[in-house]
């Protein structure tokens, strides 16, 4: 007797979502969006970085705007932690 739970329900659903994923990929790479599946990641991987950055200055400045900024000398500050 083989007990597969929750497990196997996720493994199947991750399974599918990975064809799922691999089909998308197969069908941008056909429409010209990318040579193939390397130059895809790369574009993706590229896109990723830039988003997080532009995520990570979204946030800083939020920050700032909350009051969550340090000034004074660096030493001082940093004997503060």
């Amino acid at each position: 007797i083989q007990y597969c739970g929750a497990f196997c329900h996720n493994a199947r659903a991750i399974v599918a979502d990975d064809r799922h994923l691999s089909e998308k990929i197969e069908t941008l790479i056909k429409n010209g969006n990318a040579a193939n599946k390397a130059e895809f990641a790369r574009r993706a991987l590229e896109h990723y970085i830039e988003e997080q950055a532009i995520f990570d200055v979204l946030r800083a400045e939020q920050e700032v705007r909350g009051g969550k900024i340090l000034s004074g000398d660096i030493d001082e500050l940093a004997a503060k932690l």
